[in-house]
């Protein structure tokens, strides 16, 4: 492991993150990877969860 860290920033659009989705429907996301590790990065998986507004 490297002592330098590896940073993953997911966000939502605002007008997507304001939206209903239905299951199986794709969702936009941005994706920000800043590794500071000498290390390179072969894949990275990234799952969400649902959150329900009240």
């Amino acid at each position: 492991m490297s002592e330098k860290p590896l940073h993953v920033k997911l966000s939502m659009p605002k007008e997507v993150h304001l939206s209903t989705f239905y299951h199986g429907e794709p969702v936009t996301v941005n994706v920000e990877v800043t590794n500071s590790s000498s290390r390179n990065i072969k894949d990275i998986s990234l799952s969400g969860d649902e959150r329900r507004r009240s």
